[in-house]
């Protein structure tokens, strides 16, 4: 009991550096709760399990190596959680999504298929454990959107991306940040399809959610602006273009 309590204190302990931007901080305590949990037979636990899904997920900030080191503990920790859980369970669900968005994003291209299956099930899973009208299956079908779009299959993607988007605003509203999240995704799809004035308009709401919630010199509506950089870009709207990546690039600290 006080093994798993101390646990417990290591990985919040970890999760409260990884948020002020200390990775190697975190993934030192995970792996002391790691080792702490093994050492106190705890090796086929759903702590453990979270342990290893914890570490998979800062590990996709390090280099090539350390993410397929990461993707590793993903699949361990989706196993586990399966045999403890259940295919059916926020655990297996949080496993599935952790897994597909690393394949997304640190396959190279070459898993994209599997990336989509994978986001798939996670949709389904979560559409089963809180039904489609929530916003835990919303943010599901947000991922599978992405990888839909990343794939440039664009209906699919929007299909996705609206059924997000619906269930979000019902539940936060016009202003949350996983709706600014939902609009770049959508906007970029729009952006694929040529809608650029429809592209234009999410992203700007994007832009406007970013400054209501950080104030509008936060560093994270910096990000938000490079979408509606990159669409001006396409559009071939250089002055636009460069006057938008110039208040991006102060808001981060990159203009020098």
């Amino acid at each position: 009991g006080q093994a798993l309590v101390l646990a417990r204190v290591l990985i919040n302990n970890a999760w409260r550096h990884y948020a002020w931007g200390e990775t190697g901080a975190a993934q030192k305590y995970f792996t002391q709760a790691r080792t702490l949990l093994e050492n106190n037979g705890q090796m086929n636990s759903l702590d453990m399990a979270e342990v290893l899904n914890d570490l998979g997920l800062i590990m996709d900030d390090g280099n090539e190596a350390e993410q397929a080191d990461g993707r590793r503990m993903l699949y361990k920790a989706w196993e586990l959680r399966r045999k403890l859980a259940g295919d059916v369970s926020p655990e297996s669900e949080e496993s599935l999504s952790n897994l597909g968005m690393n394949l997304l994003f640190h396959s190279g291209g070459s898993d994209f298929a599997l990336a989509v299956n994978t986001l798939t099930k996670a949709a389904e899973v979560a559409d089963k454990l809180w039904g489609p009208d929530h916003p835990e299956s919303a943010m599901a079908h947000a991922n599978l959107a992405l990888a839909y779009q990343m794939l440039d299959q664009s209906d699919q993607a929007e299909a996705e991306i609206k059924k997000s988007m619906a269930v979000t605003q019902k539940f936060f509203g016009p202003v949350s940040l996983d709706r600014a999240t939902e609009l770049q995704v959508y906007g970029t799809i729009l952006q694929a399809q040529e809608k650029y004035k429809d592209a234009e308009a999410a992203f700007k709401e994007s832009v406007a959610i970013s400054e209501s919630v950080y104030g509008p010199n936060h560093p994270f509506v910096g990000s938000a602006l490079t979408y509606l950089q990159g669409l001006y870009e396409a559009m071939h709207e250089d002055a636009k273009a460069q006057e938008v990546k110039a208040r991006a690039d102060k808001l981060r600290g990159t203009d020098l």
